[in-house]
């Protein structure tokens, strides 16, 4: 019996490897890409960048996560695709004027046969920067995601913000339980 599960075990990682390669099954970097390759259609658009270079967006914007809200796959009962990842990036505002980053989250949903199409945007209330790795996921939940990342502390100095921050943002639930639009709900200091 044992050798007959482990058997079973082998042929079902074949076969799901086997539909990946044919692209009926996306594996997790092919679903990254095509997240990134629809935020890509979508900064073009809304903003002054126009350069992916291995998922950073030249100068004027760039990634820093992006992280899985709800896992890719078919619904049961439609038979239509679904998921939804987040997309944590910073922006140069003022089109290449350098005034100011904004740190941003793009929510990116599965379409019904499988594409991908960028969402709801919001501002997060941290300090922004040209370089990655001032701001990163540090939890996600279906209903909530926290994201850490540093502000101006009362001392600080114009280029050098050191007050350590976590944002909380939520997402609404209408009376019938339905998720709807996400929203920064807290703002709280670390040491």
């Amino acid at each position: 019996m044992k050798k007959l599960f482990l058997v079973f075990i082998a042929a079902a990682a074949l076969f799901s490897t086997a539909l990946a390669a044919d692209g009926l099954v996306p594996v997790a970097e092919d679903i990254e890409t095509r997240v990134l390759a629809a935020m890509e259609k979508y900064v073009e658009v809304g903003t002054c960048s126009t350069t992916v270079e291995g998922g950073v967006w030249g100068e004027d914007a760039f990634v820093e996560d992006v992280f899985v809200i709800e896992p890719y796959g078919a619904d049961g009962d439609t038979g239509f695709y679904k998921g939804e990842y987040g997309v944590l990036w910073h922006e140069v505002v003022g089109c290449g004027a350098h005034l100011i980053m904004a740190a941003r989250i793009t929510f990116v949903g599965a379409e019904m046969k499988g594409g991908f199409r960028p969402g709801a945007t919001l501002d997060l209330p941290i300090a922004a920067f040209e370089d990655a790795g001032t701001s990163s996921v540090a939890s996600v939940k279906s209903d909530a995601i926290v994201i850490n990342g540093v502000d101006y502390g009362e001392n600080d100095a114009n280029c050098c913000p050191a007050q350590k921050i976590a944002v909380t943002l939520k997402r609404k639930i209408d009376h019938d339980g339905h998720y709807g639009e996400w929203e920064v709900v807290k703002t709280e200091n670390r040491k």
